[in-house]
Parts: C-alpha cells; sequence; structure tokens
C-alpha cells in the first residue's frame, strides 16, 4: 500500500521521520503557533514541514494539526509534470 503523507502521533517539536514510499521523504514538527481559518482561530496549532522528492517530482508541504481537531490547514506546492500551488483550509467542523 502507498501512504503519500503520514503524520507521527504523539507530535512533539522537533519530531522528524522518513517515509519510505518515496526516493526522498521527510517529515519534521517545526513549532506550534496560531494559525487563523474560516472555522476558528487556533494557538496550539503544529506546524509540520515535509519535503519530498520521487520520479520526476518533487513537493513541500506545511501542514497545521490541532489537537482534537485534525489538520485544519495545509500550503503544498509541487513541481513536475504538473506544476500545483494549493491551499487547504478547514471551513466548519462539529466534536461529538
Amino acid at each position: 500500500n502507498f501512504i503519500d503523507h503520514k503524520l507521527v502521533f504523539p507530535l512533539n517539536i522537533g519530531n522528524y521521520w522518513n517515509n519510505q514510499n518515496q526516493i526522498f521523504d521527510s517529515t519534521i514538527v517545526k513549532s506550534i503557533e496560531s494559525v487563523t481559518v474560516p472555522a476558528d482561530n487556533y494557538n496550539d496549532a503544529y506546524r509540520i514541514e515535509r519535503n519530498w522528492t520521487s520520479f520526476n517530482i518533487r513537493g513541500y508541504s506545511i501542514t497545521w494539526f490541532v489537537n482534537n481537531v485534525g489538520i485544519v490547514k495545509m500550503d503544498r506546492k509541487v513541481q513536475g509534470f504538473d506544476n500545483i500551488k494549493e491551499s487547504w483550509e478547514l471551513i466548519s467542523y462539529t466534536l461529538y
């Protein structure tokens, strides 16, 4: 099975991991910071940075993750056959 993006818990600043499904794929938890998205403002979001390279493709992403909510924002850039630059933001959510 192919895993494109993974998070390894528990998240702690300085933790890093590699994904063996790519030629090079390294992720690091850089900091805890504030992030604002349409759903809310979060003061305790983990900033997770990822760099990867595969055959004729390379990419970089920043993911903001909040405990008990999940991924609230992601900025992603991919260069290769198609050049992709995208940003995802959490619009709304419900806790049960």
